[in-house]
């Protein structure tokens, strides 16, 4: 990934951050001699101080799980935080238009999740995303023979973060004035993602002094 000194992360709990806050991820691999890609949410899990995983499962029907089976093939995850245009009519200069946005590089290798661990995962992950709801659901609901009749249709598994790399491009190399104008113009328009982009320039960047 390409970072600028300026768009680097301030800490990694920003990133961890943006990887529990937007976990619908692009998880990328290579199987059946061919670049593969699957769009799935992935759960961030820390069993100790400094190990870290990702947690995920897909479709047996789904290419990507001839990368993971074996767990021999690299992995990337891909994680999109709030991203969007940046007209260059709100700087204070001439200037040419830019694209803001936060985006995350995950690396690693998958083991495959079986049996209570699989049932353990798919139990996690329904409570963390039927949080808030109401009415909510939990998966302990389920009758258990249609519920392992559904685990064998899926392949679950933990991938092992060997490398994280991320970029939050805020209009850091802007001046304080047209640091702010950017983010009254993105408040301005109206549009949910733009007012998500200002919000994230507040929240995780500064202008340049």
């Amino acid at each position: 990934m390409y970072v600028p000194v300026l768009f680097q992360p301030r800490s990694f709990a920003d990133v961890r951050e943006i990887v529990q806050e937007h976990s619908f991820a692009t998880l990328v691999g290579r199987a059946f001699g061919k670049m593969v890609a699957a769009h799935i949410p992935l759960l961030w899990a820390e069993p100790q101080p400094g190990v870290f995983f990702l947690e995920g499962h897909v479709a047996r029907g789904n290419e990507i799980a001839g990368a993971l089976v074996g767990g021999d093939e690299p992995l990337l995850a891909i994680f999109q935080g709030p991203h969007g245009y940046v007209s260059s009519s709100w700087y204070t200069h001439e200037n040419v238009p830019t694209w803001n946005y936060i985006a995350v590089h995950v690396r690693g290798r998958a083991s495959i999740l079986e049996g209570d661990d699989l049932r353990a995962h798919l139990s996690t992950m329904v409570d963390q995303y039927e949080e808030g709801r109401d009415p909510r659901f939990y998966a302990g609901q389920m009758d258990a023979k249609s519920f392992s009749a559904q685990m064998r249709g899926i392949i679950g598994f933990r991938m092992q973060v060997a490398s994280v790399e991320a970029s939050f491009k805020l209009s850091q190399n802007r001046n304080e004035t047209d640091f702010r104008r950017v983010i009254a113009a993105l408040e301005a328009s109206g549009n949910p993602l733009d007012m998500a982009l200002a919000e994230a320039m507040k929240k995780y960047s500064q202008p340049k002094t």
